[in-house]
């Protein structure tokens, strides 16, 4: 025995093997020998063998053993079927630690076993307990320590695994090393980490090098560590000496040339570039430069690189995924998307690619390329049935159909997804983000809670937390948004938020102190515009009008082409309710951007929705401003043809809508307006019809053209027609919509001419209850006041009847 320990020490397995089956022939009674007999190579290469062993051990140990329970289990845990047998490994494993509490063996092999089925809360809980119950010897806990930490950094439970980290800081265990190692670099993000994370890690990978001097992989970590923390000179003699090794290293080229760019020398950045493409002459030596010239902003230079990359390897995936990206930061969403589709004809079933390809797509605004990215995400998910991120792009693509089946298939993706993997916590944040929509509020706290309990630190779930506690009071918000900002105090999305708490508390004061600060640490960044328009706003919230008002000055001055400034300005000037000065500014700048429409058309459509007659006057001012500079602007017109319907004036409403349909005959906006109009304000109802039905050949599952068109069905006095039309939206709507009460009540109507009274009755009451239920300043859009009174007067008629 004591000679085969040695062999295996000395890694001379196959030595071990013979000396042990010697052994067993001599002792067949010895279950340790037989034990050590399933740990050689021979044997755990040959399934057959190991388990002919463990059932010689079953009838030694007999029917209640912990020894063969124990091999059994770690035999199927080592095996192809593992997830057939895993409930039978529980099993056997759960036996042992009932007959004896103290079985450490069992219990870390139990843990890894939930580890590997994914039941990660499981794992960890009995990794915490094998801890609990180990001695303080560092041999004996440090192989715990390490897998409960992977475990942790698994579930995003990093708080935890760090604080076990740094109880063993002081051990040079390469397990421990390595994994203290990634937790300074924030899991590879060294543009995260802390200066004092940076230095360890650094003191990390120096001990690695000190052991293994020949380890090039570490050297170069430690030449990125070490541009990171400014170390210029350590950094580049780390890079000579890697150069040296292999001179045409793409990846130590790339740390040279990044180097050489921190340290503001572009033209020895330049050199190694052209060396590189002199010595190499392939794509990627020019994609290199290609990102080196747009990181010095020479785009022009960097544009002709990637083309002839593209164009020497037109076959290499790599190149055309590389410029689909600069374009993409360039903002040149089309041949980024062309790009990668290029990518895609190359490897058509390449996941990473397809994953890449599908939010493009999806984003494009354009309807053929979204149609092909929800194409591509069923064909991927027929691949890769179990890939979560498809699987979350499946559900966000449903939500943007926007119908109430397309939003349960979506909600189940998500709840099916948190059920198998409650970790992801992008599918809480998903599921919250549909309460919220629905102003479910209640149901949006109750994900974003489920979801933090799995990822406690998780950004996204504690915004949305602070967001459903501001629905019920905005004082509730304020300590989640104080432990964000704790959490991340650079995040400036979360100072905002709670400086508008505070300016909706009543407490502006706060709010401009916290976004001074805040405009201290992100000087310098894209945020600080941002913040500055934001200080602007709590300064006139606070009083101080005069500051304010310089601050937007200065803002407007320095760059006169941002709206953003404007925007802010506006709602003050509306919350003050000074139209004429509201008017004059947004039609000042629409004299000055006649190419920017979208920005008074935003605030002209925000003053309409406003219960206020000044309101929406002042918006028919700005809106009939604009068709003056520009008289055949479709989204102009089409605004200022809503307002017109919405304040009684529907005759001045239709040449609009007519002009807008000249200029684009399949604006669905304007079919649908428009039939509306002909049906209920001119009694046109033939006409509507055909005007909805030509809508919807174009788009079928128009909702609000399906309700248009039922409507002039009922006109017609085709009633069945008509509750079809309105069953499909109602259907089809999702909850909380208010046009969705606009449809029942329609069908209620149109169920009382075919004399189904109860139908009727259950349709109204329910049509009156949504929408009393809503708060007063939400009902515009659910039922007009001449429909509540029809309404009212139906439902009270067929009671009577009754």
């Amino acid at each position: 025995l004591l000679l085969a320990e040695f062999y295996s020490l000395w890694n001379q397995k196959d030595d071990a093997y013979p000396t042990l089956s010697a052994l067993a022939e001599k002792l067949p009674d010895d279950i340790p020998v037989k034990r050590r007999l399933l740990l050689c190579e021979q044997v755990i290469k040959d399934p057959e063998k190991a388990q002919q062993l463990v059932n010689d051990i079953k009838l030694l140990d007999g029917e209640d053993g912990w020894q063969w329970r124990y091999e059994q289990a770690k035999l199927w845990f080592a095996a192809d079927n593992f997830k057939v047998r895993y409930p039978q490994i529980v099993s056997l494993l759960q036996k042992n630690m009932r007959a004896n509490p103290n079985d450490q063996a069992s219990r870390m092999l139990l843990a890894t076993a939930y580890d590997r089925s994914g039941e990660l809360q499981l794992a960890i809980s009995t990794y915490r307990e094998a801890l609990s119950r180990s001695p303080d010897d560092p041999r004996v806990t440090t192989p715990i320590i390490v897998a409960l930490v992977v475990a942790l950094n698994k579930a995003n439970e990093y708080d935890e695994a760090d604080q076990l980290l740094n109880r063993v800081s002081q051990q040079k265990h390469p397990q421990l090393q390595q994994l203290q190692l990634q937790s300074y670099l924030k899991h590879g993000e060294l543009s995260l980490a802390s200066d004092i994370e940076l230095s360890l890690a650094s003191d990390i990978l120096q001990d690695f090098i000190n052991n293994d001097p020949n380890n090039q992989a570490n050297r170069f970590s430690l030449a990125l560590l070490k541009t990171q923390q400014a170390k210029f000179d350590e950094a580049g003699e780390l890079l000579d000496e890697l150069k040296i090794q292999d001179p045409n290293s793409l990846p130590v080229a790339a740390a040279q040339i990044r180097l050489n760019i921190r340290q503001n020398k572009p033209e020895e950045a330049l050199r190694i570039c052209d060396e590189l493409i002199n010595n190499l002459d392939n794509a990627y030596a020019y994609v290199l430069r290609a990102r080196t010239y747009d990181s010095l902003g020479q785009t022009d230079k960097a544009i002709e690189d990637f083309e002839h990359a593209a164009a020497i390897e037109p076959n290499n995936v790599g190149v055309w995924m590389d410029r689909s990206d600069f374009y993409l930061s360039m903002g040149q969403t089309d041949k980024a998307i062309a790009d990668t589709e290029k990518a895609l004809s190359l490897l058509p079933n390449n996941v990473q690619i397809q994953k890449r390809a599908i939010p493009l797509l999806l984003a494009s605004g354009d309807a053929e390329k979204i149609r092909q990215g929800e194409v591509l995400i069923d064909e991927a998910l027929q691949s890769n049935p179990d890939d979560v991120d498809l699987q979350l792009f499946k559900a966000k693509s449903l939500l943007t159909e926007g119908t109430a089946p397309a939003i349960e298939n979506a909600t189940r993706i998500l709840q099916k997804i948190t059920e198998e993997q409650p970790e992801i916590s992008q599918a809480w944040a998903l599921l919250g983000e549909i309460s919220f929509s629905q102003k479910q509020f209640s149901k949006a706290m109750d994900a974003a809670l489920r979801g933090l309990a799995h990822t406690p630190n998780d950004g996204r779930l504690l915004l949305l937390k602070a967001g459903a506690e501001a629905q019920r009071s905005p004082v509730l918000a304020i300590p989640t948004l104080k432990m964000l900002r704790e959490l991340d105090p650079n995040n400036t999305d979360t100072a905002m938020f709670l400086a508008n708490i505070y300016i909706a508390t009543g407490e502006p004061q706060k709010a401009i102190n916290i976004l001074k600060a805040q405009l201290v640490s992100r000087a310098g960044t894209q945020d600080e515009r941002r913040i500055k328009v934001a200080l602007a706003v709590a300064l006139h919230k606070n009083g101080n009008k005069a500051d304010a008002q310089k601050e937007f000055d200065s803002l407007i001055q320095s760059e006169p082409n941002d709206p953003v400034p404007l925007l802010a300005q506006v709602q003050l000037l509306k919350d003050d309710q000074l139209w004429s000065e509201l008017s004059q500014k947004v039609t000042d700048w629409y004299q000055k951007h006649p190419e920017d429409s979208r920005t008074p058309i935003i605030i002209a459509r925000n003053l309409a929705t406003t219960d206020d007659s000044q309101a929406k006057k002042t918006a028919e001012h700005i809106l009939r401003t604009m068709l003056e500079i520009d008289s055949d602007s479709i989204e102009t017109m089409t605004n200022l043809a809503m307002l017109l319907y919405t304040i009684g004036r529907p005759d001045e409403s239709l040449p609009l809508y007519k002009r807008v349909l000249e200029l684009q005959p399949d604006n669905l906006t304007a079919i649908n307006n428009l039939a509306w109009v002909m049906c209920e304000e001119q009694g046109k109802f033939q006409e509507a019809l055909e005007l909805a039905q030509t809508g919807l050949e174009i788009s079928p599952n128009y909702i609000d053209l399906i309700d248009t068109r039922g409507v002039a069905y009922y006109r017609l006095g085709e009633f069945n027609k008509a509750v079809e039309d309105f069953t499909t939206c109602i259907k089809l709507y999702p909850d909380g919509t208010l046009a969705a009460i606009s449809s029942r009540f329609h069908l209620a109507r149109a169920f009382a001419k075919l004399g189904q009274k109860d139908k009727a009755v259950e349709h109204l009451n329910q049509a009156l209850d949504l929408y009393q239920a809503l708060d007063p300043a939400d009902q515009i859009g659910a039922l007009s006041d001449t429909d509540l009174d029809e309404a009212q007067r139906l439902l009270k008629q067929l009671q009577e009847d009754g």
